[in-house]
């Protein structure tokens, strides 16, 4: 058994061959046991006529959304939304990690969206008041920007398109090593419950070809915190997005040209 031991190049690969453990054969380089969990949501409150964004007792002062997107056709890449909150401490919060299926977007007789992915994010720009969707615009999302502006229209969320040229192991590595190394990074229960986990932990920066979907996703909207656009403002009516994010109030300058 010995001999066996050395015969493996490390304790992931000796686990995976002979005790009959999941384990990536490689040494794992960005670690997900090195997440922080938490479970519960983000709640909007409401004070002296502002709003403001809480996780239990913790104020979040910053989020960003991140769009990997894919056309969801059978045995196409993955769609992915993540969302991630941020604190005034710099600690990052990753609360939604979320597969989207479908259509880019479905119409109607008049041509108003009805559904498809963008319909889907727009439920969740809603249910957590998200400032901002970065939706990555290679292949794919050259033309899903559009379509989720217009989606999104009337809720206060503003939309960024974003091309990406690092090649996409980096990035993925850029963004999660420090969070993982000085364990900074959190995320919810059912993020780690996804296929989130099995990615990070399979995660090889060496190939070009893996799933990593969910992660990428997860890596552009580190790489785009923090967003602390907008100030407090009151309770509103209708849909729209709750402005709960910190300001530093409003400023006059006065130039002399």
């Amino acid at each position: 058994m010995e001999n066996r031991r050395k015969e493996t190049r490390t304790i992931n690969e000796w686990d995976s061959q002979y005790q009959l453990h999941s384990k990536p054969v490689g040494e794992v380089r960005l670690d997900p046991d090195r997440i922080r969990e938490y479970n519960i949501h983000p709640e909007i409150r409401y004070a002296n006529r502002t709003a403001s964004m809480w996780l239990g007792n913790v104020q979040i002062v910053g989020a960003v959304a991140w769009w990997d997107v894919a056309t969801g056709k059978v045995k196409a890449d993955a769609s992915a939304l993540s969302l991630i909150l941020t604190d005034a401490r710099g600690h990052l919060y990753w609360q939604i990690c979320q597969e989207l299926t479908g259509e880019l977007a479905e119409f109607d007789a008049d041509d108003k969206i009805t559904g498809g992915q963008v319909a889907q994010i727009k439920a969740l720009v809603i249910k957590y008041q998200i400032p901002v969707v970065c939706v990555e615009v290679n292949g794919p999302g050259s033309f899903a920007g559009k379509l989720l502006r217009q989606a999104l229209k009337g809720t206060g969320c503003g939309v960024r398109e974003e091309f990406s040229v690092t090649n996409k192991q980096k990035r993925i590595l850029d963004a999660f090593e420090a969070p993982l190394s000085s364990r900074f990074l959190w995320a919810h229960t059912d993020v780690l419950d996804g296929p989130m986990y099995d990615q990070m932990r399979d995660f090889n920066p060496a190939l070009t070809n893996q799933p990593d979907d969910f992660i990428d996703s997860g890596a552009g909207a580190i790489s785009a915190t923090p967003v602390r656009i907008g100030k407090v403002v009151g309770i509103p009516t209708g849909q729209s997005r709750e402005h709960w994010q910190l300001s530093d109030g409003d400023h006059e300058v006065e130039v002399d040209y």
